[in-house]
């Protein structure tokens, strides 16, 4: 899930804890909010289905589907009330508005596109259940099922595998090939505690098939990407933090990288697993630099990715032109913006995380995650791994900034 996906379902725990209109009353009941977190997976587990839900809740499918139902015309009327979170959702799903009935398969092929890049951990039956009660919509959701076997212009819109991050791994000049047991000579030199569990680093373990063991995993993220090297048949093996790459930082530090990867054509590569937003920072690709070069002397491939994209991904979305020049005017004024100036921006020109990343890498801005700033920077952000290979698409697709 990727920075707009996490912002669509903030934006939906936000309308769950809404209140009625004339006190301070919430207007879903305890029931009903929790049915529909379990539902949707909103409490970070897996999502449950309704035959499920009526086992635990001692209930018939069919009432467990009245309260669904329940929910979402309390949705409704928090539109009437134009509430800004359920507007953003419905921005959202609708292309910023730019939805008809008229257009209904150019509608369904931006939905599939949306939860394919945004929320792949929804399955399409759900998703569509929920725009389609959002929305209001007719039709059922094997209808639309069959309207994009139909329409799409891509055979498998819904994959899930690594195929798509394959073609983004940076590989050196000479690649080595390993024995199907080189991954043996790995093992995580951290230690997974519950214990210690920190309370929002998303922690937490489950068993591989593939490594006989207990992976462990420090994020949602990283657990997402670690499924899909399980169910992925081009994987052979994979280690997690398997060992130490030093880089200079303000002084000599060590770091731990997020994963090696070992295929079954015997080559391996070490993903770094960052929110789109965090791969834009100065620390991050100081790192990943300073990884590219350990991993080249050994001929391994190098990946910075959030588990669907990689930094190069941001030269392709569209970009929030408004929320850019805002940005851009803003920092003529003021030496740094703060969390609270981007987040007043965004919702100014209806912009996201990713469009702030774009504008960060397009202009060369400097950016720090903790505590959040941007800058005006003299240097270039780019390492210099990154600045070879994304030359080219920066010189094809960045604006003159003369322009503002």
């Amino acid at each position: 899930m990727d920075a707009i996906g996490c912002y669509f379902l903030n934006n939906l725990v936000l309308c769950l804890y809404a209140q009625r209109k004339n006190d301070n009353v919430l207007l879903l009941k305890e029931r009903e909010r929790m049915l529909f977190i379990s539902l949707y997976g909103l409490d970070e587990t897996d999502t449950r289905n309704h035959t499920e839900m009526a086992a635990e809740l001692g209930l018939c499918k069919e009432r467990i589907r009245q309260l669904e139902v329940k929910v979402f015309k309390k949705f409704y009327l928090l539109q009437r009330r134009k509430y800004v979170p359920v507007m953003r959702i419905y921005n959202l799903l609708t292309n910023q508005g730019h939805y008809s009935r008229s257009g209904e398969t150019d509608h369904i092929r931006f939905l599939m596109e949306f939860r394919e890049i945004h929320l792949p951990e929804w399955e399409i039956y759900l998703f569509l259940r929920f725009v389609k009660l959002f929305l209001r919509l007719e039709g059922s959701e094997r209808k639309w099922i069959n309207l994009i076997k139909k329409t799409s212009s891509r055979r498998n819109v819904t994959r899930k595998g690594l195929e798509v991050l394959l073609p983004k791994i940076i590989w050196p000049e000479q690649v080595s090939v390993f024995s199907e047991s080189y991954h043996c000579n790995f093992t995580p030199i951290r230690v997974y505690n519950p214990e210690i569990k920190k309370e929002r680093s998303h922690s937490g373990e489950f068993y591989s098939r593939k490594m006989n063991r207990n992976v462990f995993y420090e994020s949602k993220l990283e657990k997402h990407f670690f499924k899909r090297l399980e169910q992925s048949d081009v994987v052979r093996a994979y280690c997690e933090q398997p060992f130490k790459v030093p880089y200079e930082h303000h002084g000599a530090h060590y770091y731990v990288p997020d994963v090696l990867v070992c295929l079954t054509d015997g080559q391996c590569f070490v993903t770094e697993i960052k929110p789109l937003l965090m791969m834009v920072s100065k620390e991050v690709m100081t790192k990943y630099q300073a990884l590219h070069d350990f991993c080249n002397q050994r001929g391994w491939g190098t990946l910075l990715s959030d588990g669907v994209h990689d930094i190069f991904d941001l030269f392709h979305f569209t970009p929030n032109l408004s929320l850019e020049r805002a940005i851009l005017r803003e920092l003529s004024l003021n030496r740094t913006l703060m969390k609270k100036d981007l987040d007043r921006l965004k919702e100014t020109h209806q912009g996201n995380s990713i469009q702030v990343a774009q504008c960060i890498l397009r202009y060369k801005l400097s950016y720090r995650p903790v505590p959040m700033l941007v800058w005006k920077t003299k240097e270039a952000l780019f390492c210099p791994i990154l600045q070879r290979n994304g030359e080219e698409e920066t010189n094809d697709r960045i604006l003159e900034q003369n322009t503002f």
